[in-house]
């Protein structure tokens, strides 16, 4: 669901933080209930997290790390 902080994207994709609120199906759902199957791969891997970022620009992805890198540095100086 869009809202005046947060439009849906134009690119039809939905953003990060809407789809993190979306609860995830529970594993031990009935036969009728959607299941984890294809979320995570046979090591633990979240699969999301790979499509989510190859639905991206190349440009998006760099913006996305570049993200994470100020974050840890933040978390850093913060500790230091």
């Amino acid at each position: 669901m869009a809202s005046a902080t947060n439009p849906p994207r134009a690119d039809g994709h939905e953003d990060a933080a809407r789809a993190a609120k979306r609860p995830l199906p529970d594993a031990a759902s009935g036969p009728d209930e959607p299941t984890l199957d294809g979320v995570f791969a046979a090591d633990g891997v979240d699969l999301t997290v790979i499509r989510w970022m190859l639905e991206r620009t190349p440009e998006q992805r760099l913006e996305a790390a570049q993200q994470l890198i100020d974050a840890a540095w933040a978390l850093r100086r913060d500790q230091a």
